[in-house]
């Protein structure tokens, strides 16, 4: 009599294990998927800020470029307006 008693309160502690078991398991499973989330949203949010700068780093290169086309056109021009004012005046000039 008292072993089946004691087998009985086996089996209902074995059943309250596995349900404790089994609710653990879906809480890790809740915790997961939120950070699996949050990691995401992270991740997401880094690639776009990847793409922005990179797109600023491109920008940038072209605005190098552009002033160094800039600086050469200037240049060019003030070598012109040197050979004209010597032609013009008849006399070498210097600029700075």
């Amino acid at each position: 009599m008292q072993l089946n008693k004691l087998s009985e309160e086996l089996k209902v502690k074995d059943k309250e294990l596995a349900e404790l078991r089994n609710a653990t398991v879906a809480q890790i499973e809740e915790i997961t998927k939120r950070f699996e989330a949050q990691i995401n949203d992270k991740v997401k949010y880094i690639d776009e800020i990847n793409a922005d700068v990179s797109q600023k780093a491109m920008m940038l290169v072209k605005l190098e470029k552009d002033i160094a086309d800039l600086k050469a056109i200037i240049a060019n021009k003030d070598e012109e307006i040197k050979h004209l004012l010597e032609k013009t005046t008849g006399t070498d000039l210097k600029f700075v």
